[in-house]
């Protein structure tokens, strides 16, 4: 009686390789996908985050009569120069919307009177005392709140009426980018001090 050939068989090297290389194409596709829909709902959730503020600032207008402000913080950041979210001057200008907003005046969690608006704790970023840092946008990034471009508004004015030929700034005179108060997720994007910031604006989330 014949031995029956053996019916035994095994991957060849290139086989091999080939199987390797659509599931490194596959997982590259699914990693791609993921991040793209992360980052997707990290903008439709600043968006959301942006315009509860602004509603909120709306309402502090309406009774304290001007929107949230301190000049020597939230006057000093401008969204036409400045895009790097990580520097003190965007975190301290998130501060002054924050205790205007919170009623959270010393910035330990605890308001002393109701406030208009209500931050959860992801939106908030503490430094090491407990101290509230800044507000948080998807990103980890500190929001950006101005009002500089209302301080220039102003200043406008006031020299209109001293001299009536006196024209309004334009170009790389002009500040911000609302005459009310300019606020802003710069969408995980860090600008730095060589790149073009006017490219990097149009993909912030912002109120303008």
């Amino acid at each position: 009686m014949k031995p029956h050939p053996s019916s035994k068989s095994a991957f060849t090297l290139i086989e091999m390789l080939t199987v390797m290389a659509v599931i490194a194409i596959l997982a590259s596709m699914i990693v791609a996908v993921n991040g793209f829909a992360h980052k997707k709902a990290a903008l439709t959730r600043a968006d959301a985050e942006i315009r509860t503020i602004s509603a909120a600032s709306e309402a502090y207008k309406a009774e304290a009569g001007g929107y949230p402000r301190d000049a020597t913080d939230s006057d000093l950041l401008d969204p036409r120069v400045e895009g790097n979210p990580t520097t003190s001057k965007y975190k301290k200008s998130s501060l002054v919307i924050y205790k205007a907003l919170s009623g959270d005046e010393n910035l330990d969690g605890k308001a002393k009177e109701k406030g208009y608006c209500e931050f959860r704790p992801d939106q908030l970023q503490k430094d090491a005392t407990g101290k509230m840092a800044f507000i948080k946008d998807p990103f980890g990034n500190s929001y950006g709140y101005s009002t500089a471009g209302a301080t220039a508004e102003e200043a406008y004015r006031q020299d209109v009426q001293k001299d009536a030929s006196t024209k309004r700034p334009t170009g790389t005179a002009l500040k911000g980018f609302n005459p009310t108060f300019d606020l802003w997720s710069t969408g995980g994007v860090v600008s730095s001090a060589s790149s073009k910031i006017d490219d990097d604006i149009k993909r912030w989330v912002k109120n303008w």
